[in-house]
C-alpha cells in the first residue's frame, strides 16, 4: 500500500477516536450538575477559610 494512503487512513483513523472520546467525556459531564446550593457552596468557602486560618 502506498505510503500517502496509509498515512491518511491512520490519522483519520486517530480523528474519528479523538471525535468519539470528546464525545463521550461531553456526555458523561453533561449529566453533572451544573450549580451548588447556595447554602452548601457558603458552608464549604466558611470550612476552606478555617483549614486556612488554621494552618498560618
Amino acid at each position: 500500500m502506498n505510503k500517502f494512503v496509509k498515512g491518511y487512513f491512520i490519522g483519520k483513523s486517530i480523528e474519528i477516536g479523538v471525535a468519539v472520546a470528546a464525545l463521550t467525556v461531553k456526555h458523561f459531564t453533561s449529566g453533572l450538575p451544573k450549580y451548588i446550593d447556595k447554602e452548601e457552596f457558603i458552608e464549604q468557602s466558611r470550612k476552606k477559610s478555617q483549614r486556612k486560618r488554621l494552618s498560618r
